[in-house]
């Protein structure tokens, strides 16, 4: 028998910035600190059912590629974070756009004004190594607080220690490693022009580079020294339409679902995309956004 905790088919559209339909065999939400000691059942039934789980925040990064997850969705919303001096702690689920914002209005430090409006959350944006006009998670993580669910034991790992690399970290693949806080020097980040404007000059200018709405963000990563925009713009695949999904007219590496699109209709995007800059320029894209996919 499941856990009693777990919800049954539980609708899971609005946990991906796509926003395409989808639902969870079973569910479990953490908004607590004592919502954790239920972590252990739902990981043991897993393994008895031999079940798959995603743990999820506000999902800026995900396309759900199905209908219904077999497995078990698990999604955190504890949020708080602390700045003493240059140093910021922050819980993993803290949204990554208003703790920078906060920084800026409340404490009047500019520096995380490029990571005003970047999506999704400190956890992911440690897992994945963010960017965002040129600031990564990298240049100024300190270390990590983790909770080790197959061993039942909490964890400190460092920067070091979390392997960086363009997008990814050895974090990004680990399901039963959960972060849970991080600590960032916010002295050791580089200054870049955007630390000079005012939040309003920034986001004036985030406007005009990035659409907003139903959007995952980047959906495919640079390939080196290039441009994953520029290329797709360049073979004029710009306002391209399949189904109810786009290419967003004001950053072609930007993937649209106007309220009704599908998984589908995002994947047939994306499918396009990669083979005309395959045959056009012999580069091959990779994807950004992580592509939940049921086998």
């Amino acid at each position: 028998m499941p856990p009693s905790c777990l919800i049954r088919d539980h609708d899971i559209t609005a946990l991906s910035a796509f926003h395409t339909p989808a639902k969870a065999r079973y569910y479990f939400e953490i908004l607590d600190q004592s919502a954790l000691e239920h972590l252990r059942e739902i990981y043991e039934f897993s393994i008895h059912e031999h079940l798959p789980i995603i743990f999820i925040a506000r999902g800026t990064n995900f396309l759900f590629a199905f209908d219904v997850f077999p497995g078990i969705i698990i999604r955190f919303d504890i949020r708080g974070y602390t700045l003493d001096g240059w140093i910021l702690t922050v819980q993993a689920w803290e949204l990554v756009s208003l703790t920078s914002q906060k920084i800026y209005t409340e404490h009047k430090n500019s520096h995380l004004i490029p990571w005003v409006w970047l999506p999704g959350t400190w956890g992911g944006a440690i897992a994945g190594n963010a960017g965002w006009f040129g600031l990564e998670a990298k240049d100024f993580l300190l270390d990590v607080a983790i909770y080790d669910m197959a061993r039942w034991t909490h964890e400190t790992w460092t920067r070091e220690q979390c392997l960086f690399a363009y997008r990814t970290s050895k974090l990004k693949a680990q399901s039963q490693r959960l972060i849970l806080s991080a600590r960032f020097d916010l002295g050791a980040i580089v200054e870049n022009p955007y630390m000079e404007m005012s939040l309003a000059e920034f986001m004036s200018v985030r406007r005009e580079k990035q659409p907003a709405g139903h959007t995952c963000g980047s959906f495919f990563k640079n390939p080196p020294w290039e441009s994953a925009g520029r290329l797709i713009d360049a073979v004029g695949l710009k306002w391209t339409r399949i189904g109810w999904a786009k290419i967003s007219e004001v950053h072609a590496n930007f993937f649209m679902n106007d309220e009704h699109g599908t998984f589908q209709d995002i994947l047939a995007l994306r499918d396009l995309a990669k083979k005309t800059i395959q045959e056009s320029y012999k580069i091959t894209l990779e994807e950004e956004v992580r592509i939940i996919s049921v086998k």
